[in-house]
């Protein structure tokens, strides 16, 4: 919505700006029925977080048995499909995450919080690196942050690093632009690509669709060493 990113989502991703470990979706949530009985949309709520668990998630979903958020939508659609959106926040995200503000001028004037870009290839390179499976919409972020010439917070991707995945707590790895650059290539190396390109496949407007056929290693360990250069 504030860069251009061309790709589509399921889902909506925050983060608390300050720890709290006390969160609930509830009081948010009261917003969303608010706005969405003025267009006639009904619909029930339950918040699906665990009290233990740092991220936080609730759904909003259409036409289905195990209903978190049901719509009664006051328009046709086609009944085969399903609409659900997945909301979740990190109440406990590493620190060192720094801030924007931008504006939005529609449907009505609003100001929303992001991170900064730099933040977000911080924490889309620790997503790249610990996840433990492949996606396919990461690696398409990769090469948009790169071919953008953004610069990762090396501290934030850190930070992450350490709190959580395959290096949590080992504060004897360097985590600089060398071990970045082995690391990345090692998982480009062993990534599945075509599950990955069928990952991503459905969040890209038909334009971009044909560029999957280039989604293989050469590509992604190109702009490795394109991300190299930018630091």
């Amino acid at each position: 919505m504030f860069h251009g990113l061309a790709r589509f989502s399921e889902d909506l991703d925050f983060i608390l700006m300050n720890e709290k470990i006390v969160f609930s979706w509830e009081p948010y949530l009261k917003t969303v029925v608010s706005d969405m009985n003025e267009f006639g949309i009904k619909f029930q709520i339950m918040d699906r977080s665990k009290a233990d668990d740092a991220v936080k998630k609730t759904f909003i979903k259409t036409d289905s048995i195990e209903t978190v958020i049901l719509f009664d939508l006051p328009f046709e659609r086609d009944a085969r499909k399903h609409l659900r959106v997945k909301l979740e926040v990190d109440t406990m995200p590493p620190r060192g995450s720094a801030f924007e503000t931008h504006f939005l001028a529609f449907s009505s004037a609003a100001a929303v919080t992001t991170q900064t870009l730099s933040c977000g290839l911080a924490l889309k390179l620790h997503a790249l690196l610990c996840r433990t499976y492949d996606k396919g919409r990461d690696w398409y972020d990769f090469i948009w942050y790169v071919s953008r010439r953004i610069q990762p917070d090396m501290e934030l991707m850190k930070n992450a690093m350490l709190q959580s995945g395959p290096w949590k707590n080992k504060a004897n790895v360097s985590f600089d632009v060398a071990w970045l650059k082995k690391e990345l290539s090692n998982r480009i190396n062993k990534t599945n690509w075509p599950i990955v390109r069928g990952d991503v496949e459905r969040f890209l407007p038909k334009r971009e669709q044909g560029s999957l056929d280039l989604w293989k290693p050469d590509l992604f360990l190109y702009h490795v060493e394109q991300m190299k250069s930018t630091f």
